[in-house]
């Protein structure tokens, strides 16, 4: 298994974070990484997750942590306009793990596509601070194929991109999420 671990430390309460990273009809107002998850969320549930990456961003990232890592080893992507890679993919995940306002895991099993597992957990810290943590692990053979190439960066900078996009989101005094626009959506 290939793990990736992402860490981020949000000023606010894990009641707030959780309010917002639980509400998921609003994950394309905010989500960098994941643009849509269909589904009521219990253990044991299956849930639809869609992955819409905004690609541009995490070819950025991509590339400073490249910078970072691979001393010129592996080749920095092209992010020019024409080359972008912009793809979504969704997939059905069973809800593993569930535990309101601290903990999410799913995860997904494929014969051809190998093992998924992302898990989401919420830490309090100080008075009105949370460490959120954002994880992954995956396997199989196509995963390690590609793991040092491309998934491994590509997946770890969507995870960051995410994590900043949570926290500046739940951060703002601007961002209001309208629960009766979404009762009307669904």
């Amino acid at each position: 298994m290939k793990n990736l671990s992402t860490k981020i430390i949000i000023n606010v309460s894990p009641d707030e974070v959780w309010y917002t990273f639980s509400k998921f009809h609003a994950f394309e107002l905010w989500n960098p990484f994941i643009g849509d998850i269909e589904g009521e969320v219990s253990l044991g549930a299956k849930l639809k997750v869609t992955l819409y990456p905004s690609m541009k961003r995490i070819n950025e990232r991509m590339n400073e942590n490249l910078k970072d890592a691979s001393d010129g080893e592996i080749p920095l992507f092209d992010i020019s306009e024409t080359k972008q890679l912009n793809k979504s993919s969704s997939f059905k995940v069973k809800v593993t793990q569930y535990k309101e306002g601290s903990a999410l895991r799913w995860e997904r099993q494929s014969l051809i596509l190998g093992s998924f597992i992302h898990e989401f957990r919420f830490h309090p810290q100080d008075t009105d601070q949370t460490l959120f943590e954002n994880n992954i692990q995956m396997g199989g053979f196509l995963v390690n194929l590609g793991w040092e190439t491309y998934i491994k960066h590509m997946y770890q900078s969507g995870l960051e991109e995410m994590n900043l996009a949570l926290k500046a989101a739940v951060e703002s005094d601007e961002f209001y999420i309208d629960d009766d626009l979404a009762a009307e959506r669904f």
